[in-house]
């Protein structure tokens, strides 16, 4: 049984090459040639660029990358559809037709004009990736970084640790949701009554006290 897997995956690697080679010649023309050529694994480079094909082992998944040679900025095919509002399909090519069809969509994409000038190095384009790229990048961390926050309010709300509460709905800034506004607003209520049970009375002035 494992034989036939493994000989079945020879067969899809194998198909997954020549796909890949029949239907980017173009790249030739482009000024790239083939560097490496391994089980799953393609890539082509050109004076400023590095195409790599993958072919996942586990996923079965088919994708694409770009390195610049002159900067070292690596990016996915993905990331390049993103700049257009789109989004690839996610799909297991378990089966030549599979394979084909996953390989003619990246050949769409990336003869595209747009394409294209990725692949003959334009810096200008390269540059507009790169920073949509670490847009994205930096909102992922920030939106990850306020959920880390919410939950740490929330937390603290459930433990009735009211400065906790107080402290991370400040952390979140103004962009509060109607009831964190309100858990904020109770907290700081909560912690104004404590500090009032523990201030200690005031002394009555001499003038007020009543002599018996």
């Amino acid at each position: 049984m494992a034989n036939s897997i493994d000989d079945n995956r020879l067969e899809l690697n194998s198909f997954f090459s020549q796909c890949i080679q029949r239907n980017f010649l173009i790249l030739q023309t482009l000024g790239f040639r083939l560097t490496k050529n391994s089980p799953g694994f393609m890539q082509y480079e050109s004076e400023h660029i590095a195409l790599m094909f993958y072919y996942e082992r586990l996923s079965y998944e088919i994708y694409a990358s770009v390195l610049s040679l002159v900067t070292g900025f690596k990016f996915s095919i993905d990331d390049f559809l993103i700049l257009d509002g789109k989004k690839r399909q996610f799909r297991a090519a378990t089966s030549p037709p599979v394979i084909e069809k996953c390989v003619l969509e990246m050949r769409d994409v990336l003869v595209s004009e747009q394409g294209k000038e990725l692949l003959c190095g334009i810096t200008d384009y390269c540059n507009v990736i790169e920073h949509n790229l670490l847009e994205r990048l930096q909102k992922h961390f920030e939106e990850a970084k306020l959920g880390e926050i919410e939950k740490k309010a929330h937390a603290a709300w459930l433990h009735k640790d009211y400065h906790g509460v107080i402290k991370a709905y400040k952390l979140l800034g103004r962009d509060l949701t109607a009831i964190q506004k309100k858990r904020l607003e109770l907290a700081e209520k909560a912690v104004q009554n404590i500090m009032n049970l523990e201030r200690p009375p005031k002394p009555v002035p001499p003038s007020k006290l009543v002599i018996r």
